[in-house]
């Protein structure tokens, strides 16, 4: 489960700030609601004082943050980029290397065509399909 820690961040970031409420926004929360990807610029470009989004729920907060973290170095942290990518078991086309805390770099596996999904394995180094399911069960997938 997802600590306290980075559900309050979260909490007070959105808060405060639209710009970030928007980006938190995007992220899957575990319900059916259709899932569009945004421009790169959303999550690059400065912030813009003109943005107006409604206040995120504690509740959808704590979805996010339990679907989109990863534990680095012993901590769960949030990367909205690696947040975009999807699984894949045996098709991925990218993989992703925690350089240092809070530094995340995706690369490329091979060519990807304009408008291809990203797929990375959420579970990579996990063997035998028993122990892989246990550890997707999270995200709500199984093999």
């Amino acid at each position: 489960m997802v600590c306290k820690e980075l559900v309050d961040k979260l909490h007070e970031m959105q808060a405060k700030d639209s710009w970030e409420r928007l980006r938190l926004s995007y992220l899957f929360d575990n319900t059916t609601k259709d899932l569009k990807v945004p421009k790169i610029s959303t999550f690059t470009s400065f912030k813009s004082k003109h943005i107006k989004s409604e206040e995120i729920s504690m509740e959808t907060i704590k979805k996010i943050a339990n679907f989109n973290s990863f534990l680095a170095s012993g901590v769960r942290r949030l990367f909205c980029m690696t947040a975009m990518v999807n699984h894949s078991g045996t098709d991925c086309n990218m993989h992703i290397e925690f350089m240092l805390p809070n530094i995340v770099f995706m690369f490329a596996g091979r060519d990807i065509q304009d408008g291809e999904e990203l797929l990375i394995d959420y579970v990579s180094g996990t063997k035998g399909k028993d122990n892989r399911n246990v550890k997707l069960g999270r995200y709500g997938i199984t093999e």
